[in-house]
């Protein structure tokens, strides 16, 4: 079933607009042209919102256990996207909005099991005639790409994996609490061809990062890259690892298994009220000196090697800046997609890469199979 949205109003119905990162993906639609509307729970911060846009977008107060105005809202809208998290509690009833509307549906997240339950609903999507699109921000779109550019030309990978280092960074209090939620839920791997629960930390390995972060050690973790690069490479098994000091990923080894219990017991309820006592998110100045390295190697089954690299800075920046390029490809009539896709499924990899080029993002990246030139 394909649900024609070339009459509906909106381009894209922003939830969470209000937020952090919210805010931010707004000014990115604004720059681009579309028409969008600005919701969430609070009607007075959507309001203060709306007076930071020139646009003068719509309003739309709304909670999404509320499904009648909810799914009326988002009828409305070509894409509805999503920056309200955790995602494992507030994401499942805007994509059941989004697939009984037949609106396209994108988020923000990079809860690896929320987004192994996205998958699992790829034939509902397809049966809708909408696209289900987790992770359009920093997580996961650069190292999707990344990902991508080190599989490209290569036959049978039998693994990808991929690892990140960051520097100066600071993080928002919704990424903390996504952050405590996926650590509850426990460690997530993609191996030999299906999911498995991995405990945090479990393989160590050195990374090559280009300068200047140099040759680092790191650690493995359930990033939401277990979910996608699958799809994404064909890879039989993928790792995603971060930056993390020798003593430190033996620590995690050894204490991962118990990462779970913790989360779930009154420490992690102490965590969650830190946590409401954090500021927001990152300042501007924050964010401008927040920088990123991704690292992506392909091994192929008779053992020859690939890599790329991407780098850049501001994440947060970043992430507004993806969502809503991704959610403008969505709003054209003609792509001819559905079903739950990744990042460099909904868009083609080289154009997504020149539009991260556009800000500020530098890659090194294979022209063809064999070594990066």
């Amino acid at each position: 079933m394909t649900t024609d949205k070339s009459n509906r109003e909106l381009d894209v119905l922003l939830y969470g607009a209000s937020g952090f990162t919210g805010k931010l993906t707004a000014l990115e639609l604004e720059r681009r042209g579309l028409k969008f509307a600005i919701s969430g729970r609070n009607e007075g911060r959507l309001q203060a919102m709306k007076g930071q846009l020139e646009s003068n977008p719509e309003v739309l107060p709304l909670d999404v256990f509320d499904p009648g105005p909810l799914g009326k809202a988002v009828s409305r809208a070509r894409v509805v996207l999503t920056c309200a998290g955790p995602f494992a509690d507030l994401g499942k009833p805007v994509q059941d909005a989004a697939l009984a509307s037949g609106t396209h549906f994108v988020d923000v997240t990079g809860e690896c099991h929320y987004m192994l339950d996205t998958y699992r609903r790829d034939q509902e999507a397809r049966d809708a005639g909408v696209v289900l699109l987790n992770a359009a921000g920093f997580d996961v779109v650069p190292t999707d790409l990344c990902a991508w550019f080190a599989c490209n030309g290569v036959d049978d990978v039998a693994q990808v994996d991929l690892a990140f280092g960051t520097s100066g960074a600071a993080i928002t209090r919704g990424t903390m609490r996504s952050a405590l939620g996926i650590m509850a839920r426990g460690g997530l791997a993609y191996r030999d061809g299906d999911w498995v629960k991995e405990a945090p930390g479990r393989h160590g390995r050195g990374v090559p990062f280009p300068a200047p972060l140099g040759a680092r050690h790191v650690v493995s973790v359930p990033w939401g890259d277990v979910v996608t690069a699958p799809r994404t490479t064909g890879a039989r098994t993928v790792r995603v690892f971060t930056v993390s000091n020798l003593m430190a990923g033996l620590f995690l080894r050894a204490a991962g298994p118990m990462i779970p219990f913790l989360a779930s017991s009154p420490l992690g309820r102490l965590m969650e009220g830190w946590i409401d006592g954090q500021a927001e998110g990152p300042s501007d100045a924050e964010r401008e000196r927040t920088r990123f390295t991704i690292y992506a190697e392909s091994t192929c089954s008779q053992g020859m090697r690939q890599f790329a690299t991407l780098e850049g800075k501001d994440p947060y920046g970043l992430t507004a800046v993806t969502a809503s390029y991704l959610s403008q490809l969505l709003c054209r009539p003609d792509h001819g997609l559905s079903g739950a896709l990744t990042p460099c499924q909904v868009a083609n990899p080289e154009e997504l890469l020149e539009e991260l080029t556009k800000r500020g993002v530098e890659a090194m990246v294979p022209s063809s199979g064999g070594l990066p030139d």
